[in-house]
């Protein structure tokens, strides 16, 4: 765990393990406007989704790897930054 203030935002961060894709959360975030909390869904997270709700999954593609670098933790620079997912219903 680690905790952070983010720069500008004045939101403190204290509650995140930056090294884990499969952490999924919650992620506890303290500032200014009040506490929330957020959660990560992994790849196979939305493309279950898709499919559970009765939808056949047409297409998925990752597109960009250039990063904002100013807000992400942990770095991402090299992976992609759109995830999309098509699916139709059945």
């Amino acid at each position: 765990m680690v905790a952070f203030t983010l720069a500008g935002m004045g939101t403190r961060v204290t509650s995140v393990d930056i090294s884990d894709y499969f952490r999924r959360g919650p992620f506890l975030y303290e500032g200014s406007a009040g506490t929330k909390y957020e959660y990560q869904w992994t790849v196979s997270d939305y493309i279950g989704a898709v499919m559970h709700s009765g939808c056949e999954l047409l297409a998925v593609e990752e597109f960009g790897s250039e990063s904002d670098g100013e807000w992400e933790i942990p770095p991402v620079t090299g992976l992609p930054r759109v995830l999309l997912v098509v699916g139709r219903k059945r």
